[in-house]
């Protein structure tokens, strides 16, 4: 159908009369559909006041009767979708703000209590409200060994409590360093971690590897039994040892990143799972070692779920990591983000971008992108909350989306003419290690959602995709 139709099947059963009434709606509208706005259980037979049983013609239609007002989320481009709210009722609505649209005389015939609206469209381009501004990236590099670094290294017995679930350490990363001396010339690691391991030597990055499975009966097994004697792995740190004679300290220390994962049988199902450092043996075997453990203790934290478990990493009350000063920040002009192992363990970049308020008119939700070659690890915090965890040889995801509610409401003024006006300003923090000790970058985007406006589904510009922009639409009711 073209438009709005009704069928009416009557029945009479013992001198009563009873009928059903079909509603027929276009392929279009009928992928807006939605009932049950009001909490009113009559039937649209019976004439109630301000009943609203059934409205269409935008994506997402909210009726508050607590607030007197109905909420819409519509297309604002009408090549896309038509801009006009139906409505079904028993009578027609007073409004605030706007005005009901003549309904065609064919309709009110078959459908008495059908009310529209219709809302104008900008006479704007989509791109200019789905645009992101960025500011230039700055860099800082850490290294473990640093003691304004803050990191609260606490010395423990390595065979009792290594475990991380000791610590509270359950919010992703955990650090382990051990400071041994050696006479020999020649020394070997042998580790088993869960499930993401960097290992790095006198401040060396040697490498890492993952430890994860979607086997049964594995390593790391994602689905079943997570084999713990399973999965080490051999790291030769002959060319990374000091050289200075029988004395000298040497300092290793193993990055983990656990998933976390609790999909185990479910005797075993919780939060016993194997994770941070399994074991781990320096051969041969030094004359003394002393290990250390580090990371964020979630006990300790408003919101355990709100962490990558680094001990330097961003916070509500701090989202930019100003406190950081341990080099400086460095201003960066390049457009992919870059790590490189001789200058520090773990690199921090920060920046700042403005996008359209979520809470005004437009409704343009971004993402998170990272894009590289390379075998990387990347974390991203927007505003002080952690929305990415990117490890790029495991994926596939690449595009974290950014909820709305974490976004600044407010927006800027007062930075010089209408570049970035009534644009809120947010803090973008990301953090990245490599796997390897070489040079390698990860390209970071903040970018609004790219999309086949029919269907929904995710395309790259060049397949034709257009940004995702919808319009917050308010109206108000009379008491």
């Amino acid at each position: 159908v073209s438009e709005p139709c009704v069928f009416s099947l009557y029945d009479s059963r013992e001198g009563e009369s009873a009928f059903v009434r079909v509603l027929c709606l276009s392929e279009a509208d009928s992928e807006t559909f939605t009932m049950e706005l009001d909490s009113s259980t009559e039937s649209y037979s019976k004439s109630t006041n301000h009943a609203l049983w059934a409205a269409w013609g935008v994506d997402e239609i909210v009726l508050d009767r607590a607030r007197k007002e109905i909420r819409v989320l519509r297309n604002p481009f009408p090549s896309m979708k038509p801009n006009t709210l139906w409505m079904l009722g028993s009578s027609s609505p007073t409004l605030k703000g706007h005005s009901l649209s003549e309904v065609p005389s064919r309709l009110k015939e078959i459908l008495p209590g059908l009310h529209a609206i219709s809302f104008e469209n900008p006479n704007v381009e989509i791109e200019s409200l789905s645009r992101v501004m960025r500011s230039k990236w700055e860099y800082q590099y850490l290294s473990w060994d640093m003691e304004l670094a803050g990191i609260p290294w606490k010395a423990i017995d390595y065979r009792k409590e290594r475990n991380p679930l000791d610590h509270h350490f359950t919010g992703g990363h955990i650090l382990y360093r051990c400071k041994f001396v050696s006479s020999r010339n020649r020394m070997a690691l042998v580790v088993n971690t869960r499930h993401v391991a960097a290992i790095f030597c006198n401040g060396r990055l040697v490498g890492s590897h993952i430890c994860y499975s979607h086997g049964s009966v594995s390593a790391g097994a994602m689905h079943a039994f997570d084999i713990r004697w399973a999965g080490k792995k051999y790291y030769d740190l002959t060319s990374f040892l000091k050289r200075g004679g029988n004395d000298t300290e040497q300092e290793l220390v193993i990055l983990v990143f656990s998933f976390g994962l609790s999909r185990q049988p479910f005797l075993l199902n919780d939060v016993r799972n194997r994770r941070g450092l399994l074991s781990a043996k320096l051969r041969p075997r030094p004359k003394q070692a002393e290990w250390h453990i580090a990371g964020k203790a979630v006990s300790s934290l408003n919101n355990p779920f709100n962490t990558s478990g680094l001990p330097t990493e961003p916070t509500l009350e701090d989202p930019s990591r100003s406190h950081m000063n341990v080099s400086g920040w460095t201003v960066d002009d390049h457009v992919q983000l870059t790590y490189s192992p001789e200058k520090g363990n773990i690199v921090w970049y920060r920046s700042q971008f403005k996008a359209n308020a979520s809470s005004g008119k437009v409704y343009a939700p971004l993402r998170l992108s990272f894009r590289t070659a390379d075998k990387v690890h990347a974390f991203g915090w927007v505003n002080g909350w952690m929305i990415a965890s990117y490890i790029s040889y495991v994926g596939p995801q690449e595009d974290f989306f950014i909820m709305p509610g974490i976004l600044a409401q407010e927006p800027t003024h007062g930075d010089g003419g209408k570049e970035g006006e009534g644009m809120a300003m947010n803090d973008l923090v990301i953090v990245f290690y490599g796997s390897s000790n070489q040079v390698c970058s990860v390209q970071v985007s903040i970018d609004t959602w790219i999309i086949d406006n029919e269907s929904g589904n995710c395309l790259t510009e060049q397949q034709g995709g257009k940004p995702f922009v919808r319009f917050n639409e308010t109206i108000s009711l009379s008491a």
